[in-house]
């Protein structure tokens, strides 16, 4: 709980982020050093191991040189060429063991065309009988030399082997001689190039054995359990034995068919990186030395800022519980000096801060805030005229459908915000947001008389930055989004409604109401935006068209609605002439004139509801009363 409390003061704070700081700059420079000595290490093992393996390859390659010169000068011995002649298999034998000693061979045998044993070092007993080992015998048949040479697994021990055919002149017989591959080897190389060899065999099934090792007993175990059930790794790796971890490649040198002959070489990883520990102990001794100093250099400059912080902390205080008292000067002209002379300019103004805080968080819109500080508005209710814009998206609900909340929330957040830049721009206020849908105000709480051409131009430039926004949501997979829009223009109560602590300015009444019912009928009659005659009358410059005399649910008298097709000058007068002529004509019961007019003006759903409409009055004729108002049940 002390520890807390202390580490509240900035004279901590400022310690404790100077220390982190430094202390996270000095981890950036070990963790980078140390990557950078493990990768070093890692590429001067990798050029050791391939160093090793060149050696290992042209140790392998020169004892099967030397293989195949003594089994060539064996195949032209004359002496010997007598021997398998007579077929001789006690003779032979004891000639293998002469040879044997003077070629120091540990293998050695003769077979028949046949590949039936003549004699066999390594199976004395054996005589004309089937080779064991006949892929050697048919590979070097099958050989366009008569010879080959390979790597064979004989009773648990692997021998490098090389056979060639016995002529007299023409092949009479096959001589094998062959080099067991034991630790001998791998302990030759070990000393020539300070690298752990082994020889492992990997059959086709079964577990891997080595043949050639200068691992110890636990790391013999430790490699084979690492290399058992998978692929070979011929690119350098790190792998751990015995504990300890070594730099690793392996790499196949003969391929029998049955099984892969393996080289692993592998390099100590801690020898490897000798050098990196000694630096890296140099390392911790500097930033043991620089973490005093930073702490150090901290304490000084936390006790240099300390003051004038404490002072302004002190002030901060005093505001916090109502007294506005400046602090004066805090004996510094630097940045602090600065801080305390705002601090000071601050406490001046918070005082008409208080008088219009509560205000501005009452406030829908920002953009009238200044207005509506400067004039007298009585905010607990009061009738004034107003234009109720309603807009939504058509089809919302299905266009959500199978995307993510998060997608849905980002396409939503940007259509909402170019919306309200446009009402804001014309000086219009925000009432609320229902989901896809905007209750925007053009006279309350201020009212003008120009609220209604306000409230059009809106709406209709609402639609103008469709295409736009369309564009940008397609990018992103949505479909185009159209909208529909409803304005009336009539008296409304405007307030307050909440409670003491947190209240909502905004209005009601039937104004509200229509407007939104207006707004629902845009799909109806297939327009984007549909006013009441009350805001078209107060409309200049704005080309309508009338679309119909309705009762809207919940109202008992007609309503005069009109589409606003666009700005005098942008719109073609032609159309709207036609369809006025047309709209006339029904309206006198001349249903027969009106079906014909309405066949030629353009075709969209206005039109074909009113053709619907006339065929209907001409299949049966409306009352003598018939005033050409629909009542309309829904919203």
């Amino acid at each position: 709980m002390a520890s807390r409390f202390a580490f509240r003061h900035f004279r901590t704070r400022l310690l404790a982020i100077i220390v982190v700081l430094v202390l996270g700059l000095q981890a950036m420079v070990f963790f980078t050093a140390t990557e950078a000595a493990n990768r070093s290490a890692l590429r001067a093992s990798d050029d050791a191991l391939q160093v090793t393996l060149s050696s290992l390859k042209y140790t392998m390659n020169a004892r099967e040189g030397i293989l195949r010169k003594y089994a060539r000068l064996l195949s032209h011995d004359f002496a010997f060429k007598a021997l398998v002649a007579e077929s001789d298999h006690d003779t032979l034998i004891s000639a293998f063991k002469s040879y044997r000693k003077r070629l120091n061979a540990d293998w050695m045998f003769v077979l028949d065309m046949d590949g039936k044993v003549v004699a066999d070092t390594l199976q004395p007993e054996m005589s004309a009988m089937p080779f064991a080992h006949n892929a050697l015998f048919k590979a070097a048949w099958d050989n366009p030399e008569q010879e080959t040479s390979t790597i064979q697994i004989v009773d648990g021990r692997a021998y490098q082997v090389v056979v060639v055919p016995l002529k007299g002149p023409v092949p009479i017989a096959w001589v094998g001689i062959g080099f067991e591959v034991t630790d001998f080897l791998a302990g030759e190389l070990e000393q020539q190039t300070h690298t752990r060899v082994n020889l492992a065999w990997r059959p086709k099934s079964g577990p891997a054995v080595l043949y050639a090792s200068n691992l110890d007993d636990v790391q013999r175990r430790d490699y084979l359990a690492s290399s058992q059930g998978k692929p070979m790794r011929t690119a350098t790796h790190v792998m751990t034995m015995a504990g300890v971890d070594y730099v690793e490649i392996e790499t196949p040198l003969y391929d029998t068919g049955a099984g892969v002959l393996v080289a692993a070489l592998q390099r100590s990883l801690d020898e490897a990186l000798a050098d990196y520990y000694q630096l890296r102990w140099q390392l911790l001794a500097v930033f043991v030395l620089s973490t005093v100093l930073a702490v150090v250099a901290a304490l000084l400059i936390a006790r240099r800022v300390t003051r004038p912080v404490q002072m302004l902390a002190a002030g901060a205080k005093r505001i916090s519980a109502g007294h506005y008292d400046m602090i004066g000067d805090v004996g510094s002209r630097d940045e602090l000096g600065l801080l305390a002379e705002s601090f000071d300019n601050m406490v001046r103004g918070l005082v008409e801060r208080d008088k219009v805080r509560a205000m501005l968080g009452k406030v829908v819109s920002p953009a009238i805030a200044e207005e509506l500080l400067s004039q007298s508005i009585d905010f607990g209710g009061q009738e004034q005229e107003v234009s109720v814009l309603f807009s939504d998206i058509r089809g919302f609900t299905t266009l959500c459908e199978g995307r993510a909340p998060s997608a849905i929330l980002a396409m939503l957040n940007d259509y909402l915000a170019t919306v309200s830049d446009l009402i804001d721009e014309r000086k219009g206020v925000v009432d609320k947001y229902i989901g896809d849908a905007v209750m925007a105000l053009f006279g309350a709480p201020l009212g003008a008389a120009d609220d209604p051409q306000r409230a059009t131009e809106t709406a209709l430039a609402m639609v103008r930055a469709l295409p736009a926004l369309n564009a940008q949501f397609a990018r992103d997979g949505w479909p185009p989004l159209a909208i529909g829009i409803g304005i009336h223009t009539g008296i409304v109560v405007a307030g307050n409604i909440g409670s003491a602590t947190r209240l909502n300015y905004t209005v009601l009444g039937d104004t509200v109401n229509l407007a939104s019912r207006l707004e629902g009928l845009c799909k109806y009659y297939g327009v984007a935006v549909v006013v009441s005659d009350a805001t078209m009358r107060r409309c200049s410059g704005i080309v309508f068209r009338e679309l119909d005399l309705v009762r809207v649910k919940g109202k008992r008298e007609a309503v005069a609605m009109y589409a606003a097709v666009g700005m005098e000058g942008e719109v073609d007068g032609a159309p709207l002439a036609s369809y006025a002529q047309a709209l006339a004509a029904y309206r006198a019961r001349d249903f027969a004139a009106a079906l014909a007019l309405f066949d030629k003006a353009p075709q969209d759903s206005t039109t074909r509801l009113y053709l619907a409409r006339c065929a209907r009055h001409l299949e049966q004729a409306p009352p003598p009363d018939w005033d050409a108002v629909e009542t309309l049940t829904e919203k």
